[in-house]
């Protein structure tokens, strides 16, 4: 869709536009939401949330991730995701080879993650249902 279709769109203030606004109000409560987290919770806290969201958007327990990609996603160096991963594989909540996390128990995932996790998926299922 070309920029001036999309503008000409938003002004009829149709479907398209009240799933951009609301899609707008969710990514702004998760920015907020993401940087209270970084500021308040462990790298191993984190990492579990993003995966559980990553996970909810997939929908698959096999995700193929980098160090890399991940740690650019959560502002670390790959170092730390390195160890925030080995950290979550030992404690079993997740398998971490070379480039692929497989989450293998979601609810110990979830009861592990910080409640920013729980904050942005109520977001979004907020938004998104109405």
């Amino acid at each position: 869709m070309s920029a001036a279709s999309l503008r000409a769109e938003m002004k009829h203030d149709g479907a398209l536009a009240v799933l951009l606004h609301r899609y707008a109000q969710a990514t702004i409560v998760h920015a907020g939401q993401m940087q209270v987290c970084m500021r308040l919770h462990s790298l191993e806290k984190r990492l579990a949330g993003w995966l559980l969201l990553i996970h909810e958007l997939r929908s698959q327990d096999a995700l193929p991730l980098t160090q890399r990609a991940i740690g650019q996603m959560l502002g670390v160096r790959r170092s730390g995701v390195s160890d925030a991963a080995h950290q979550l594989q030992t404690n079993e909540l997740i398998n971490y080879s070379r480039g692929h996390i497989t989450i293998c128990n979601r609810q110990a995932l979830a009861e592990f993650a910080c409640n920013c996790f729980r904050v942005m998926h109520d977001e979004y299922e907020r938004v998104f249902s109405a």
